[in-house]
This record gives structure tokens, C-alpha cells and sequence, in this order.
């Protein structure tokens, strides 16, 4: 093949056909079409087998294909605007709040089987990078709620942080199920569960009383959401394995 191949114009040719610089409208589909046509011009006037002219046509098409994935094409005005657009679209705090509040959930849930820490058994900490605009709305919505009043429910806020606090569990199953979408039932369903492994006959449940608030924290400067609860363990007689 070697023998039979201009190489002496290839170069030269090739890049008078400018494939790697199409017009900013031009498709990957185009660009296949215009470097065949390139690779073409090598055997111009040339004897070589068409089938083997086909394959190293081909071939290199694919390679350069490869090639001009890699450099990325900047974008048009049309683009631009389009993406523009599509940042304006409202985002509704709803759905957001919902996908949230049922991972919280499912985090609540797998806690409550997992190993204890030393320093502080029988709490939970829950921790999510967030965005403040949205805890606001939960700050806001808990604010508007028929009986989220002291001592069940207060609110506080300074420069560091701001916080929720619920000393009532029903209220909790409440705030739940409106940001989740959940029936009251399945929301419950989370604040429980049965131990399994070592602990088999065991089962443990979020407690939330006066004494073990269950609090949401947002934590401004870093711009994270700490939710934190306490829980409590019985074993296969019902007695109480947490000590407080």
C-alpha cells in the first residue's frame, strides 16, 4: 500500500479540507462525511485494492472520529440562550423537600441498627450538605403548622446556627409525612424496626420527649443539616437495653 499512496499532498490536502474545523453548526455526522472524503484523496490515481483502500478509509474515519470527540465544540449563541433558559426555571421546594425528607428517613432507619458509638450511645446524628434557602422553607412551614407551638415544637436562630426542636414524636410523624408524601402509617414505620444478627429478637425506636428533643440543625457556615435523635433498644422480654 505503501508504495501506491500519495503521502507526498497528504498533509496539505487533508488540512485544505478543514474536518477539524467545521462550521460551529456542523454535525458529528458531517464531519464523518468530510474526513472520508479527506482520506479519500490518499489514493487518488493510486492501484491499491479497493477493499483495502475501503478498510483504511474506514478505519481512519473511526480514529478521527475519536480525535474530534476530544476537542470540544464551543457554543453557539442558540446554545446559550437555551441553557440560559433553562436556569430560569423554578425549582419548587416540594419536590426537593420530598426526595430529601425520604432519605432521611431511610438513614433514620438503618441507624437504628447500626453500631453504637462509645461516646455517646443510643444517638444519632444525621449529616447533609444543604442548601439554606430550603431549610428555610421547613423553618417556615413548621411556623404555619396548626400546634407546632412551645413546648411541643420551638425555633431558634442565631449567627451560627438555626435550629428546630420537637419534644413530641406525633409532631415529627406530622412534619414527615407533609414533606415526604407518606401516609402517617409508613412514616411510623421508619421510627422503628427489628434487630436482626446478635441482636435477633431485638428491636429498637426513636424516642422523642421532653427530655430527648428531636432536633434539626443548620449549620450555617459550613451550609450543612444536622439532624439529630435519640433511639432506644429492647430486647426479646421488652426490657429496655438504653440507660437513660
Amino acid at each position: 500500500m505503501a508504495a501506491t499512496l500519495r503521502t507526498h499532498f497528504s498533509r496539505d490536502e487533508v488540512l485544505e479540507q478543514d474536518i477539524y474545523n467545521p462550521a460551529p453548526t456542523a454535525s458529528l455526522e458531517s464531519f464523518e462525511d468530510r474526513a472520508k472524503n479527506a482520506l479519500s484523496l490518499l489514493f487518488q490515481d493510486s492501484r491499491e485494492n479497493e477493499d483495502r483502500k475501503r478498510l483504511f478509509v474506514d478505519a481512519g474515519v473511526q480514529h478521527l472520529q475519536t480525535l474530534y470527540s476530544l476537542f470540544p465544540m464551543p457554543c453557539t449563541e442558540t446554545q446559550n440562550k437555551r441553557a440560559e433558559a433553562i436556569l430560569m426555571e423554578p425549582i419548587y421546594p416540594a419536590s426537593v423537600l420530598q426526595s430529601e425528607s425520604r432519605s432521611w428517613l431511610q438513614a433514620m432507619r438503618r441507624r437504628l441498627a447500626a453500631k453504637k458509638s462509645i461516646r455517646n450511645p443510643y444517638y444519632v446524628e444525621i449529616c447533609r450538605d444543604f442548601s439554606y434557602e430550603i431549610f428555610s422553607v421547613i423553618a417556615k412551614i413548621v411556623g404555619r403548622l396548626n400546634g407546632f407551638v412551645k413546648p411541643f415544637c420551638s425555633h431558634g436562630n442565631n449567627n451560627k446556627a438555626e435550629i428546630i426542636s420537637f419534644t413530641s414524636v406525633r409532631l415529627v410523624n406530622e412534619l414527615f409525612v407533609l414533606l415526604s408524601k407518606f401516609t402517617s402509617e409508613t412514616v411510623a414505620s421508619y421510627f422503628k424496626r427489628d434487630l436482626s444478627g446478635s441482636r435477633k429478637g431485638h428491636s429498637a425506636a426513636v424516642i422523642v420527649s421532653d427530655a430527648k428533643d428531636f432536633v434539626f440543625t443548620y449549620k450555617k457556615r459550613p451550609g450543612k443539616l444536622v439532624i439529630g435523635f435519640s433511639y432506644g433498644e429492647w430486647n426479646v422480654n421488652g426490657f429496655p437495653q438504653h440507660t437513660f
